[in-house]
């Protein structure tokens, strides 16, 4: 049989089911939808995990305008359920507005763009105009369309529009919006007041004691709660990362994925797409996958297809985390989620905006909820194990890192590939040069002559962000200012590698030629450490074979670099 095509990036449920392509069927979210007790819900995924698509495919099976769309829906799950459910479709009119392309981090633009959007949902609905009886009403919708209504009726036109459409089919209305806080977290360093208000008002207008609705659906990424947001409408739903509920509705199962690679004629690929895109965890459900990745590498798989995408609202998030040179203890994190290990947080479910700048916990949050890590499992009360979900965005955390150095710190990454090879191979002169350029940069950037702490997980954030892939790299306070890198290889067949890293100085009035036996002395007696030393105790725990040792130590800002190669 003759393989469906692929409809990637477009959202509109009723072409590809008409045009018969491929489709992964989840219009079981109907029923769940319907059989649930909440007036209103918001639902929270991250990008890329089909919020938009459902929620037009909700608009295709209810929209009264379209009695013949229950035809696309005969063949799907959907229909295998009741008459109680089945018999909905057709029956009320859908107001439908998306905020998935309002960005921008001046309020004025964000309102036209608002007022825009608004006037093409109403043009939608022109047909309520032959049954309007007040000319007021009228008014209102003319000015609305012509852009020229007030930032009050805007605030208020969805229901406006609800009660026109209402009074026009007799019937309620289902009010579906995607992506509400789009216009509010695209540039949340610079989000003014006004869009937050605006949304706020215009959502709990819409559905505070409007007893005309049927259901309302609301996607997004976060719950925002400043001021009253979804704090006025009656029975708000919230279903998030964390909860049960509609957990298999967006993004795909297991299961799922093993159809599309039978079908796609790549069941051998499993192991491949397993390992870099599979890895969130929803609810209690297992092994969920990011649609638009999975279709995309059963589509491009011969291209080598990576998806890698970070937005400048995600990009505004790892700045806050790692750009500044005080977030020495956020770096720590990255280094053990680089790792393939978890970090235990407290997970914010509600998002207070005006916290962001002031609370790590809330960052770490934002990360989850928009993908970029998962839970591994609930510890106690609001605290859950989190990690990296998959090779996919292990490398975007790697990217941003490189990114951070080249951009900040001015350590190109040419000279980190020429760092990172030398210690591999074993090169003290390659490694001794670059470390003196990426040294230099770094002390300029924190503003100090001191090597601390800070600065020897910026070594190891850089290490891991090139040979993370390769190693698992632990960096560890030994004693007095001395600190040791650790690089354990995934190949048993590899060499292990420990870096230790001191810092001696100049004392006051010293002569050049004592602090240069002093000098000479200390390396003597530090890579005699080195070799006798066991306080790398992972790597006893391990049956590797060979250990190369390089101490790198610095005379007050220079350093100088001295390697061997053991036997364990």
């Amino acid at each position: 049989m003759e393989r469906k095509s692929l409809n990637i990036g477009y959202s509109n449920f009723k072409n590809t089911v008409k045009n018969n392509y491929y489709y992964v069927d989840k219009t079981l979210f109907i029923e769940e939808l319907i059989n649930t007790e909440e007036h209103v819900i918001l639902i929270q995924r991250p990008l890329h995990f089909g919020k938009t698509f459902n929620l037009n495919m909700l608009k295709t099976f209810f929209d009264i305008t379209e009695i013949d769309n229950y035809e696309l829906f005969t063949d799907l799950k959907i229909w295998q359920t009741n008459e109680n459910i089945t018999s909905k479709c057709a029956k009320y009119p859908v107001i439908y507005l998306s905020f998935k392309n309002i960005t921008d981090n001046n309020w004025e633009n964000i309102f036209e763009k608002l007022k825009f959007t608004i006037a093409e949902l109403f043009s939608k609905h022109k047909c309520v105009l032959s049954n309007l009886e007040n000319k007021e009403d009228e008014k209102i919708f003319s000015e609305i369309l012509n852009m020229t209504a007030s930032q009050v009726v805007y605030e208020n036109s969805l229901a406006i529009l609800s009660n026109l459409l209402n009074y026009y089919y007799d019937a309620e209305v289902l009010i579906l919006i995607d992506e509400y806080d789009t216009p509010i977290l695209a540039n949340y360093n610079y989000c003014e007041p006004q869009t937050l208000i605006f949304v706020q008002n215009l959502i709990n207008n819409a559905f505070k004691d409007n007893d005309i609705i049927y259901k309302g659906v609301i996607t997004g990424t976060i719950k925002i709660v400043n001021e009253n947001m979804f704090a006025q409408p009656n029975k708000v739903g919230v279903f998030s990362l964390l909860d049960n509920r509609f957990a298999d509705k967006f993004g795909f199962t297991a299961d799922e994925v093993l159809q599309i690679l039978k079908d796609f004629n790549l069941e051998n690929k499993y192991d491949e797409l397993n390992k870099y895109y599979n890895g969130y965890k929803i609810g209690d459900q297992q092994n969920i996958y990011a649609p638009t990745s999975v279709l995309n590498f059963a589509l491009s798989y011969n291209n080598d297809y990576k998806s890698n995408c970070l937005n400048d609202y995600s990009e505004n998030i790892f700045r806050n985390l790692i750009y500044h040179n005080s977030k020495n203890e956020n770096r720590a994190y990255l280094l053990q989620l680089i790792n393939n290990q978890y970090i235990t947080k407290r997970i914010e479910q509600n998002i207070l905006l005006s916290d962001l700048p002031k609370s790590s916990n809330l960052l770490w949050s934002l990360l989850l909820f928009n993908g970029y890590l998962t839970i591994k499992e609930k510890r106690d009360a609001d605290y859950y194990d989190i990690k990296i979900p998959n090779a996919e965005l292990k490398d975007i955390f790697n990217d941003i890192i490189l990114k951070w150095l080249n951009n900040h710190i001015a350590i190109r990454e040419d000279i980190l590939l020429q760092m990172t090879q030398a210690i591999v191979n074993n090169n003290t002169v390659d490694l001794e040069t670059s470390v003196r350029e990426i040294t230099r940069n770094i002390l300029k950037y924190c503003e100090t002559t001191i090597l601390s702490e800070n600065i020897y997980h910026i070594y190891s954030l850089a290490i891991a962000a090139i040979l993370g892939n390769k190693y698992t790299i632990k960096c560890n306070l030994i004693e007095n200012q001395r600190y040791s890198i650790v690089m354990i290889p995934h190949d048993k067949t590899m060499t292990a590698i420990v870096i230790e890293m001191s810092q001696i100085f100049r004392m006051k009035r010293e002569v050049i030629k004592n602090f240069t036996e002093r000098l000479h002395l200390e390396m003597e007696n530090a890579l005699t450490r080195l070799i006798d030393n066991k306080y790398y105790d992972e790597l006893l725990q391990t049956e590797l074979d060979n250990t190369i040792k390089i101490l790198i130590l610095f005379a007050d800002e220079k350093p100088y670099v001295v390697t061997n190669q053991f036997k364990n």
